[in-house]
């Protein structure tokens, strides 16, 4: 039979294929948790029904985590939970950009201004800002990586600050099994809910296979014109021929 080739059909199967890529991005961003309550400067309680608490990991005297720039002979310190003091601030600092030899350091942000959030790619951050003493505006965000067997947590200054004058970023990231999701509520025990690893993959894996099937035959059909079935099937003799493929290689590799 024809396959139809009608606006409405073409618009059907572009909103077919525009719909398996969201779907495809929401579920990588499924992979990351949501902070819907924030509890207090280093913890807060997900969408899914967990908690994140950087609790465990803060000092009281002093920055827990200290790290050197890539490029500038700066050091990076950072301190959840716990404000310290650094530049102008006399002890809310969570994060302090301090000179190898000591004589220079700027307030990067403080413990009253942190805030969870959630991106596509870099997953859950904590961002902090505040004014500096040199009167210039900086931020601190601080990527949180979880990895349950981090017993030891590890801290990475990931750049030396970037933006013009209105405000100058500074990206850190923090991984550590404190990083992870608990389920029910407070720091330790368990794994977080959601999604795993597995289920992500597979979820996206099928979202693909949808997108490059709908999006072969639509191409072929509306494109190129072929019969909708069996030649509008996308890269149709590779698929006819791989299971002979398949089979050579494997009395191959016997033999």
């Amino acid at each position: 039979m024809p396959f139809p080739t009608d606006s409405m059909t073409l618009k059907a199967l572009l909103l077919l294929t525009a719909a398996a890529i969201s779907a495809t991005i929401a579920v990588a961003e499924a992979a990351y948790p949501v902070c819907s309550r924030q509890l207090s400067s280093c913890s807060c309680q997900t969408a899914a029904g967990g908690t994140i608490d950087l609790s465990p990991l803060a000092k009281a005297a002093d920055f827990a985590f200290a790290a050197m720039g890539p490029q500038q002979p700066y050091n990076y310190l950072y301190n959840p939970c716990t404000g310290q003091r650094c530049d102008i601030s006399q002890g809310d600092a969570a994060s302090c950009q301090r000179s190898t030899d000591g004589r220079y350091e700027y307030l990067l942000g403080t413990q009253s201004t942190a805030q969870f959030s959630t991106e596509p790619q870099a997953g859950l951050q904590l961002t902090y800002s505040a004014l500096s003493g040199d009167g210039k505006r900086r931020s601190a965000q601080v990527q949180l990586v979880c990895d349950q067997s981090a017993s030891v947590p590890k801290f990475e200054a990931l750049d030396d600050g970037s933006g013009g004058p209105q405000l100058i970023l500074y990206k850190m990231r923090l991984t550590s099994k404190h990083c992870c999701e608990q389920s029910g509520g407070g720091g330790g025990g368990g794994g977080g809910g959601g999604l795993s690893g597995g289920d992500i993959l597979l979820i996206v894996f099928f979202c693909l296979v949808f997108v490059y099937v709908a999006g072969g035959l639509a191409f072929n059909a509306l494109v190129r014109k072929l019969p909708v079935y069996p030649d509008s099937v996308p890269n149709r003799e590779f698929w006819l021929a791989l299971p002979g493929l398949v089979r050579d290689g494997c009395v191959f590799s016997f033999n």
